[in-house]
């Protein structure tokens, strides 16, 4: 993790970009639970469960706004649901979390 989020965070301030600290998120939520599925069976693309993590990340960074307290259900066009249920307030904190590490990045 720490080498990946090292050469992120390099991309991005040589981009004059913005760092979305996923990798980090990812960390602290496994910390919490881990048996939290974030990996796909190739153990390196992220499950759907890892892209909500990231799109709480991405979504912070961009509205500044903290994910915490967003409902526990993500509506995708009209036909599909992700129903996080009590694992959305992990999930929510420990992108708060790592982007509040990283403020200033």
């Amino acid at each position: 993790f720490d080498l990946v989020r090292d050469s992120y965070a390099e991309a991005a301030e040589a981009a004059a970009g913005i760092l979305m600290p996923v990798g980090e998120a990812w960390r602290i939520a496994l910390a919490r639970d881990p048996a939290l599925p974030l990996y796909a069976g190739d153990g390196f693309h992220p499950t759907e469960l890892g892209s909500v993590v990231a799109a709480y990340v991405i979504w912070q960074r961009l509205t500044g706004r903290s994910p915490v307290g967003l409902p526990p259900v993500i509506e995708i066009g009209s036909s599909r649901r992700i129903e996080l249920g009590e694992r959305a307030a992990l999930l929510q904190e420990a992108a708060a979390k790592a982007n509040d590490r990283f403020q200033g990045d």
